[in-house]
């Protein structure tokens, strides 16, 4: 028997994912451990084969992520999809990543093969691992998958993510690893995060006996975006040598004692969340500038920052939506009325979002404050060629002036448009043109109107901040409305290079809603233009 089968003999008889990778990763010229990463033993170990990991920037999580990878192609036999953002991202990993762990290692090289496929290693006589961006559905498209790791989900369209399941329908096993740092709430790894059992690493007090969720603790007391950033609570202690601390009684706490515990057990879809107050590893760099210790280095990152969202996803590991964001439930249930759907409306203007149907928003002025009602919202799950069953809404509703989505389906757009001129256009996000929206006609002599997404977006958001707008009660499909209204979150981008910054507006779920009522605004104010100085296009 010679040294390998010898080890895979050692591996059968001892399967868990912490000592095969022990025995078979080298990092860095060194074996393989989990010195400095205790808490990540647990999930090394974790079987389940739904994983989810909400994670702050270098953790290890994607060293697990590999490990598991080829740990399930060697002993299932599987077949992996290991996807990534974009296919860049798939060369920079093979090259610094997979192509070293797979050299450094004798039996990963005895056991990796190359092929003529870019983005294809055979890993063992049956398993086999695919590198593939989300940006390319055809690539996304091309194998059937046992195994699908997603390592920064937050950075793949959700729609991309959705397609990539697909390649999981035929498989006996179907698992499913997501690893990410996070962004906004409830969007991406933070929404499958929170569908999970929400695991976190509770650290032990030895003076009183008590479990802290240091997280939890920060959000308590520094959760505010408008707090002052002077202090971390549970960090106390010499400059620079700070340590962690119980809130109770002030004993020290020791990132290394500690266990993982689930807020909800009884969910069977496991989640950790990894944060970088459980770790023990200073850099150099932190070190160079003073701080001797991880809290040490948190709380003058914490204090010197200008960017507190990425404090929050990249340290802290949680979402982080600064004060601009967008609509809250709170915010439009305040604005909820007593009145239900009418039987008909009067100079009304109408939004229309295509997608999953059609869903519509009507909405009627009120008075000469601006005050606007929003009396109609509805989902027509099943279309026509021609969108024929919105015309009798434009009848009922007596609609002025209505904005549709022109896309995908831009023939029944346009034909729906021809149908009642001077009434309806068609709508395209632009992202150039300066103001809210340019209106004109397109190539078929269409009424059209390029709409700059993000300024129409924001006065859209803005309408409801003044409390210039009223929502029917809340029961039916005006419940599903407002909770799609909260799904587009507004956040602020800073290029790392030039430093510029600019307003994006994100979807964290089904959001059809939100532009249909944004159209219905765009309508409004071409409602508004229309009366000031007559109609420009007749």
């Amino acid at each position: 028997m010679n040294a390998h089968q010898r080890l895979l003999r050692s591996l059968a008889a001892s399967p868990r994912l912490s000592e095969w990778a022990a025995a078979t990763r080298v990092l860095d010229g060194r074996p393989f451990d989990l010195r400095g990463h205790r808490y990540l033993r647990k999930i090394y170990d974790d079987t389940q084969p739904l994983l989810v990991i909400r994670k702050a920037a270098q953790m290890g999580a994607s060293e697990y992520a590999i490990s598991r990878a080829l740990h399930f192609c060697i002993t299932h036999g599987g077949t992996c999809i290991y996807y990534f953002p974009t296919d860049n991202d798939v060369g920079e990993f093979s090259r610094a990543r997979f192509g070293p762990a797979v050299r450094a290692s004798r039996y990963f090289s005895a056991l990796v093969r190359d092929t003529d496929t870019a983005g294809y290693k055979q890993i063992g006589p049956k398993g086999a691992i695919y590198f593939r961006g989300t940006n390319s559905r055809i690539r996304m498209k091309s194998v059937p998958a046992d195994f699908l790791v997603f390592d920064e989900v937050n950075e793949m369209l959700p729609a991309s993510v959705e397609l990539a399941r697909k390649r999981l329908g035929h498989s006996k096993w179907g698992w499913e690893l997501e690893v990410s740092t996070p962004s906004l709430p409830e969007y991406g790894i933070d929404a499958a995060y929170l569908a999970t059992d929400q695991q976190s690493y509770l650290l032990a007090c030895p003076g009183c006996g008590g479990y802290h969720c240091l997280e939890d603790e920060f959000l308590e007391h520094h959760g505010d975006p408008a707090d002052p950033r002077t202090e971390i609570c549970f960090v106390k202690g010499e400059p620079g040598r700070e340590t962690l601390v119980c809130l109770g009684c002030g004993h020290a706490l020791d990132p290394a004692d500690g266990r993982w515990v689930a807020r909800y057990p009884s969910r069977p879809r496991r989640g950790y969340h990894v944060t970088k107050f459980i770790s023990s590893v200073v850099s150099q760099a932190e070190k160079s500038d003073g701080c001797h210790t991880k809290p040490a280095a948190l709380l003058k990152l914490w204090r010197e920052t200008k960017f507190p969202g990425e404090f929050f996803n990249s340290e802290l590991g949680l979402p982080y939506l600064g004060a601009e964001g967008g609509l809250t439930e709170a915010e439009l249930l305040a604005l909820a009325g007593k009145y239900g759907r009418p039987p008909k409306g009067k100079a009304c203007v109408m939004g229309v979002d295509q997608g999953n149907g059609l869903h519509v928003v009507i909405k009627e002025p009120h008075d000469d404050r601006g005050i606007v009602l929003t009396i109609l919202v509805h989902h027509e799950p099943q279309t026509d060629p021609t969108f024929s069953h919105l015309d009798h809404l434009m009848e009922t509703y007596d609609v002025r002036y209505c904005v549709i989505d022109a896309l995908p389906n831009t023939h029944a757009a346009r034909a729906f448009a021809k149908r009642f001129p001077g009434r309806v256009w068609c709508a395209y996000y632009g992202g150039t043109q300066k103001g809210a929206a340019t209106w004109g006609f397109d190539a078929e002599s269409t009424r059209m109107v390029t709409v700059n997404r993000t300024e129409a977006l924001d006065a859209w958001r803005d309408a409801y901040k003044l409390k210039k707008r009223r929502i029917p009660r809340v029961e039916d499909e005006v419940t599903e409305y407002v909770r799609q209204m909260t799904n587009v979150l507004r956040k602020i981008e800073e290029d790392r290079e030039t430093g510029q910054k600019k307003a994006v507006w994100v979807q964290r779920g089904p959001d059809h809603f939100a532009h249909a009522d944004s159209y219905a605004e765009i309508a409004l104010r071409r409602q508004s233009l229309g009366l000031v100085r007559g109609s420009l296009l007749g």
